[in-house]
C-alpha cells in the first residue's frame, strides 16, 4: 500500500533538489534554462518578476508531488529500494517528461510570442549543457524520492 504522506514529501524534497541543481547549472551558466522562469510563464504569462518565478516554483512542487505516487506505486512492489533503482526510475521520468516538453511549448504564450525559446525535446531548444541537466535533475529526483521514501518506511 503506497504511503501517501509519504510519498508527497519524498517528492517535494525531489523537486527541491531538482530546483537547487537547476539554479547553480543555470547561475554558472552551464544551462541556458531556467526552468522555475519557463514553468512560470506557463502559469503568469510573464517571463520575469518574483511571482512568476514563484508561480513556476510552486508548479514544479505540485506536480512533482504527484510524480511520486507512481514512484511509490513501483517501490512498494520493488524489493529493492537501492540508489540505482532511484536512478531507474528518474531515468524512465526523465524520458517521458523529455518527450512531453514539446507539449509545454505548445500551452505556453510566451513560446507562442516570441518571448521564450521553445524548449524541444529534452530541453534541446537551450543547448547541450540544457539537456544534461535535465538529465541530471531527472536522476537526482530519483534519488531522492526513492532514499525519502525508504527512509520514512524505516
Amino acid at each position: 500500500m503506497i504511503k501517501t504522506g509519504r510519498a508527497a514529501l519524498a517528492g517535494v524534497l525531489g523537486a527541491a533538489a531538482m530546483e537547487a541543481l537547476a539554479f547553480v547549472a543555470h547561475q554558472s551558466k552551464v544551462s541556458a534554462l531556467s526552468m522555475s522562469r519557463y514553468e512560470g510563464s506557463i502559469v503568469t504569462g510573464r517571463t520575469d518578476g518574483v511571482g512568476s518565478r514563484a508561480a513556476g516554483i510552486g508548479a514544479h512542487v505540485l506536480l512533482s508531488t504527484l510524480i511520486a505516487l507512481p514512484y511509490a506505486a513501483v517501490l512498494e512492489r520493488s524489493r529493492s529500494r537501492t540508489n540505482t533503482v532511484g536512478a531507474q526510475l528518474g531515468l524512465v521520468h526523465w524520458l517521458v517528461a523529455g518527450l512531453a516538453l514539446p507539449g509545454l511549448d505548445a500551452l505556453n504564450s510566451t513560446v507562442r510570442d516570441g518571448q521564450t525559446p521553445r524548449l524541444r525535446t529534452f530541453a534541446r531548444g537551450y543547448g547541450r549543457g540544457s539537456v544534461v541537466m535535465f538529465l541530471l535533475g531527472h536522476l537526482l529526483y530519483g534519488v531522492v524520492v526513492t532514499r525519502t521514501y525508504q527512509s520514512k518506511a524505516r
